[in-house]
């Protein structure tokens, strides 16, 4: 779905749900409790859902009474014929595979696309060693734990907290305790939580820097706990409070080591804003303007998100750090940020793992959650302070709020709820698009960037579909009905210059010389041509209509109508020299034959032959810098 964003300045007392982190936690530890334990406060939402149905499946009774959840674990695990689906719940995914190993029989483990995608493996070596047979290193798998035992074990933490808190939950039921290392710990606050909530169940542990250890002879007891409100959610009406000069009261919320988001708070207060904490709850006021910040994020990498849109309406240059683990969550949330803020006209900078923001959000646009609920809420926000901001994808909000845009709206005016509508089309009839064409080797891809840059737009670089689906191709062969089939399905993104193939970065990959040796032969292929321009004309259409857009036929196929159409040109020489330059090639004569190659091919293809539109202006590059083609561009617009 698409919703379309009112501004309005956030003002007033609104609730926020039952921590998903904690709530989470606790499921599982009540669930290896022997006994009656009741969950107060939880969060209702997917991932919640997906944990109550999996400990299900392992025989687990879990039951609600009014607003509680009572799970009854007298009768222990029970994994024979279990089947768990995860769903798109990192969480559940991860601490069931270590739960399931405690079963002493198969137990089948998957979930959606995207979460098969996610890091898994380094929690599968670390059960491994502890005894577990498991037969593959990412969902689905089948995982027997008939010879898991305790003592030692080392786990790859870099890329996810939830390796160490799963196995930790387990420790418990072993016979020898536990003792985990790591070299490296992404977001220990949340193994901190972890070990909180296991000590409210009455198991002791010791947290030290780069280990772990839960002492033999300790069980989990049965108690009666409430869930506290979620700091992680709350800092989306903190957020709004702040870039509306607001002032909004978040009931509930208050200063405890359970939650890594609360550094967010003091973020924003370092920004300028006013953070009062008082035994009902927080409160924000927004400042008339918010200032640059430096922050470093690692403890919270998802906050990251709230605190670089804030920075997007700041004065001064904001850096933000810590966040490579943004990369790896329900979509790629590191390129997402970028590309979500550019989309609205900040100029943004991706610098190993931090943010960059020197330039404020300047105009609307269309933003793609990538059915991310993070990355809708946040860019919802955003919208109250900036006129024209639509978010596609909203509806994935339900993974940890569900009724986001309905509490929100008690901030921001009832009417944020239910403006909510299907795309009547999925590609505008006049689109604000700026077409760059020519063969390889003449500029497009430096000059389209630059200028995009220069303009605070979107920029697309089409050929990286094609040499995308070529890739793929040569992965599996395919070739004729089944390289048609593949256009069809193939789950290619293009994000910040970055390009993946169901969640892969293959950025790099699709500069190979096979890639190029063959990608004029699959991009001649009709309906593989036909089904990867629908796919660029929708991407340009979720990023605003706004976009400099670059390929071999943008300016006669896939926008027609552009407000712009460049047809760039430069001496085959000095094709020859750029393109050799940038595939690290010494033989500048063969380069050269192979894009004399790809000219022909490209020329007389049947569907979408290169060749300038009508409307073109023909700019030779030969002997102008990169600078000096933008300036001619820009001076015709």
């Amino acid at each position: 779905m698409t919703r379309r964003i009112t501004p309005h300045r956030a003002e007033g007392t609104v609730n926020v749900p039952g921590s998903r982190s904690v709530t989470n936690r606790a499921l599982v530890i009540a669930s290896l409790a022997r006994g009656m334990s009741r969950l107060r406060r939880v969060a209702v939402c997917d991932d919640s859902h997906a944990m109550i149905d999996g400990l299900r499946a392992l025989g687990i009774d879990i039951r609600a009474e009014e607003a509680d959840l009572i799970i009854d674990s007298a009768n222990g695990l029970d994994g024979t014929g279990a089947r768990i689906w995860a769903g798109a719940s990192g969480t559940t995914a991860r601490f069931l595979t270590a739960v399931a190993a405690l079963c002493r029989t198969d137990v089948h483990i998957d979930g959606e696309e995207r979460l098969r995608n996610r890091p898994l493996a380094p929690l599968i070596h670390a059960l491994r060693a502890m005894g577990a047979l498991v037969d593959r290193d990412a969902l689905p798998i089948v995982i027997d734990g008939s010879a898991l035992a305790g003592g030692t074990v080392s786990v790859d933490a870099s890329s996810s907290s939830q390796f160490v808190s799963a196995i930790a939950m387990i420790a418990p039921a072993l016979d020898e305790g536990l003792s985990v290392s790591w070299s490296r710990l992404a977001s220990k606050p949340f193994v901190e939580a972890t070990v909180q909530v296991m000590g409210v169940f009455g198991v002791a542990s010791s947290l030290e820097p780069g280990s772990l250890e839960v002492s033999t002879g300790q069980g989990y007891a049965p108690r009666d706990f409430s869930v506290p409100p979620d700091v992680a959610l709350a800092v989306y009406p903190a957020l709004a409070a702040a870039v509306t000069g607001g002032s909004v009261t978040i009931r509930g919320v208050v200063r405890d080591r359970l939650q890594p988001d609360l550094m967010v708070f003091d973020v924003l207060e370092r920004m300028g804003c006013t953070v009062d904490w008082r035994p009902e709850g927080v409160s924000i006021q927004g400042p008339t303007e918010l200032t640059a910040v430096d922050a470093e994020m690692g403890d919270a990498p998802d906050g990251a998100l709230v605190v670089a849109v804030a920075a997007g309406f700041a004065v001064g240059t904001s850096r933000i750090s810590g966040l490579s683990t943004l990369a790896f969550k329900e979509s790629d949330r590191f390129a997402g940020i970028v590309t979500g803020l550019r989309t609205l006209g900040a100029r943004v900078d991706r610098r190993d793992d931090a943010v960059v923001v020197t330039s404020r959000i300047r105009h609307g646009g269309v933003v793609d959650a990538h059915d991310d609920h993070r990355m809708a809420m946040v860019f919802s926000v955003a919208g109250l302070a900036q006129e024209g901001t639509t978010v596609t994808g909203d509806e994935s909000v339900t993974k940890t709020w569900p009724g986001f845009y309905r509490d929100m709206a008690v901030l921001v005016g009832g009417d944020w709820a239910v403006e909510a509508t299907w795309p009547t089309a999925r590609v505008p009839d006049a689109m604000d698009v700026i077409a760059i064409d020519g063969p390889g080797g003449a500029g497009k891809t430096t000059v389209a960037e630059a200028l995009a840059t220069a303009l605070g737009v979107a920029h697309l670089d089409t050929g990286a579909f094609y040499r995308a689906i070529t890739l793929d191709a040569l992965r599996h062969g395919a070739q004729g009905e089944a390289l048609e089939d593949l256009a069809r399905v193939i789950d290619v993104r293009y994000e910040g210059g970055n390009v993946s193939i169901a969640s892969e970065d293959v950025s790099g990959e699709i500069r190979s010389d096979d890639v190029n040796r063959y990608v004029s032969e699959v991009s001649a292929n009709p309906s593989v041509r036909r089904e990867m321009v629908r796919r660029q004309q929708e991407w340009v259409a979720a990023h605003g209509g706004r976009a400099v857009v670059e390929g071999r036929d943008i300016g006669t196929v896939v926008f027609p109508n552009a407000q712009l159409k460049v047809f760039l040109v430069a001496r085959p020489e000095v094709r020859a020299y750029r393109r050799a330059a940038e595939m690290q090639h010494t033989g500048v004569d063969s380069v050269q034959q192979a894009l004399i190659r790809r000219d022909e091919l490209d020329s007389s293809r049947e569907v979408s032959p290169l060749t300038p539109a009508e409307d073109a202006v023909v700019i030779d590059t030969s002997d102008l810098t990169v600078e000096q083609v933008v300036a001619k561009i820009v001076a015709m617009l």
